[in-house]
């Protein structure tokens, strides 16, 4: 199981529309770009291929992602939601691919160890193919999350801007779980409001 492949799919196409203004991904984070440090931490980890699928904004998320180790997929169909990304993600991924790990851009505090964590535990996991693993804090799911490839079908099969979630909540026996006490974590950059907070912890913590 240690030598499955594993690709990364970071979801980085949205229209950011609780923002108010602006894209969140591109937000200054500690002089960076936010999607800059979310595309990084996991590029810090052991994948066989990363992924960054652009939509909103896809030329100056590209730009800000020069010099990472990345395939960049434009998805043309981004305004029908986050369905449309994973599957662009899907399409562009190595057909040998064992697992796919399902990231949003705009979670820049997700450190590496976490990230390894959540790998080792499924690489490990004598059921992977099988499998969904995601961490858990404060007794809820959440993100990033790894499927296997039983669910690559039921992956690509899905429709509007809910995600994996109704993957994950038809399948609840199939789910492995690591978990991570810091929700600081699994902030992400939906209003002004956490914005702001992330910098706040960015700032105090991981400068």
């Amino acid at each position: 199981m240690i030598g499955r492949k594993i690709t990364a799919i970071i979801l980085a196409a949205g229209l950011s529309r609780r923002m108010q203004a602006g894209t969140k991904l591109l937000a200054p984070l500690g002089g960076t770009p936010l999607i800059r440090h979310s595309v990084k931490n996991i590029c810090q980890t052991q994948f066989d291929e990363v992924i960054v699928v652009t939509g909103h904004k896809a030329n100056s998320v590209i730009d800000a992602l020069d010099g990472l180790p990345v395939t960049i997929v434009r998805n043309p169909d981004y305004t029908y939601g986050q369905a449309s990304s994973i599957k662009a993600g899907l399409k562009a991924m190595a057909k040998d691919t064992d697992d796919v790990l399902i990231a949003l851009g705009d979670m820049p505090l997700i450190p590496p160890i976490l990230i390894n964590e959540l790998c080792a535990a499924h690489k490990t996991n004598p059921a992977a193919d099988n499998t969904i693993t995601l961490p858990f804090c404060k007794g809820q799911r959440r993100n990033p999350v790894i499927f296997g490839n039983a669910f690559f079908e039921l992956l690509a099969a899905l429709q509007g801007d809910e995600g994996a979630r109704p993957i994950i909540k038809d399948h609840a026996s199939s789910i492995s779980r690591i978990d991570w006490p810091d929700i600081a974590a699994f902030m992400d950059a939906d209003t002004p409001q956490m914005l702001d907070t992330i910098r706040t912890h960015f700032d105090r913590h991981l400068q």
